[in-house]
C-alpha cells in the first residue's frame, strides 16, 4: 500500500515553512542568478547527450546511482532541455559543487552510459492540468501537493522505474501551484522519485521558471541547489535523529545550509542560497561526516568512490 504523509517543505521568502503533503516542496525566495564563484571547483568527468534517449542506456555499473529525468506532460511544449545541455549542466555542476563540499572529494554516482550522462525524455499519458490537481485536498489524485507523487504513479504504470537501485531525478516542465520541487524522505516517507516543477507556482511573486536552469557546468545557482536538496531528501537526509532536525528532513542551525529550512512561528532567516556560501551540513553534526549514530550521508551506497560498508537509503 501506498504510504503518503504531510511531509512538504514551502520555502517562502519571508522565511515561514509549511507543512503538507506528497514530499518535500521548495519554493524560491527569489529570483536571481547564483553569486557563487569558486574557480577550485573541478569539472564532472561526463559529457552532455547530444542525442535524446527514450529509454534507459546501458548502465556502465550495477551500483545505486541516481538517474536524471525529462518529463514533460501529455499536452506540454518539448523544450529539448535533454538534448541542449542546459539539464546536463544542471547536474555538472551540482556534481562539481558537491565534491568540493565532501571530506575526500566524494561525489554523487549518477547514471552514466560510457562517458555520457544518460538523460531519458519521457511524455507522460496525462496532461498538465490533471497532473498539477485541481485543489488543496488531501486526495493523492487531485491534491495541489501531490504532483511527486502522481509523477512518480504514471512513471511506473509506464514501466520507467524498473531498475530498484536507482533514484529518479526528474525536472518536470509542467505547473504546480504548491511548490517548485518535491521528494520521499524515506524511511518515513517512501519513494523513489523527486522532482523539480521547473514551471511551479506560475501565478506567485516569484515563479520557479524565473530562475535559469543549467547556467553554468560549475556553478550552482537556485536550480542546481534545489535539486540537490530534493536529492538528498531522496536519500533520507536529513534523518530525523539529528540534533537539529525538523520540518521533516531539514535543520535550522545554518541558512546557509543545503539542507536548511525556517522553522514556523519563529524570525528564523530564509535560504541563503545566493550569497555563494552554501555548505553540506555546516557543523558536521546533522548528516553528513558527524560522530553520532544517526545515519550519515558519508556512508550512502549512492557515493563514488563506494564507502565501505556503504548503505542504502533506509528501508530501500
Amino acid at each position: 500500500m501506498k504510504k503518503t504523509s504531510r511531509l512538504t517543505l514551502s520555502m517562502l521568502g519571508t522565511g515561514v515553512a509549511m507543512l503538507a503533503l506528497g514530499g518535500m516542496g521548495l519554493r524560491p525566495a527569489e529570483a536571481a542568478e547564483s553569486t557563487f564563484v569558486d574557480s577550485t571547483l573541478a569539472p564532472a568527468p561526463f559529457s552532455c547527450p547530444a542525442v535524446r534517449a527514450t529509454s534507459d542506456r546501458a548502465d556502465g555499473t550495477s551500483d545505486y546511482k541516481v538517474k536524471i529525468l525529462y518529463v514533460v506532460p501529455s499536452d506540454g511544449v518539448d523544450r529539448a532541455l535533454d538534448t541542449s545541455g542546459a539539464l546536463c549542466r544542471s547536474v555538472q555542476a551540482q556534481y562539481s559543487w558537491f565534491t568540493s563540499q565532501t571530506t575526500n572529494g566524494a561525489a554523487l554516482r549518477y547514471d552514466v552510459s560510457g562517458s555520457v550522462l544518460d538523460i531519458q525524455f519521457v511524455r507522460l499519458s496525462k496532461t498538465d492540468a490533471v497532473m498539477k490537481g485541481t485543489g488543496n485536498t488531501g486526495n493523492v489524485n487531485t491534491g495541489y501537493a501531490y504532483v511527486r507523487d502522481r509523477i512518480e504513479l504514471e512513471l511506473a504504470a509506464m514501466g520507467y522505474l524498473s531498475d530498484t537501485r536507482k533514484l529518479y531525478a526528474v525536472y518536470y516542465d509542467g505547473t504546480s501551484e504548491w511548490s517548485c520541487g518535491g521528494a520521499p524522505w524515506p524511511p518515513a516517507l517512501m519513494g523513489r522519485v523527486t522532482a523539480l516543477y521547473l514551471k511551479g507556482l506560475p501565478s506567485g511573486p516569484v515563479p520557479c521558471a524565473s530562475n535559469p536552469i543549467g547556467g553554468s557546468s560549475t556553478l550552482p545557482g537556485y536550480i542546481e541547489f534545489a535539486m540537490l536538496h530534493e536529492t538528498l531528501h531522496g536519500l533520507g537526509i536529513v534523518p530525523a535523529a539529528a540534533p537539529n532536525q525538523h520540518a521533516s528532513g531539514h535543520v535550522y542551525d545554518s541558512a546557509r545550509d543545503l539542507m536548511y529550512a525556517a522553522r514556523p512561528g519563529t524570525s528564523d532567516p530564509g535560504w541563503d542560497i545566493y550569497s555563494g556560501a552554501v555548505v553540506l551540513d555546516s557543523g558536521r553534526n546533522q548528516y553528513y561526516g558527524h560522530s553520532g549514530s544517526q545515519l550519515d550521508l558519508d556512508q550512502s551506497a549512492f557515493l563514488s568512490p563506494l564507502p565501505p560498508g556503504a548503505l542504502a537509503p533506509p528501508g530501500w
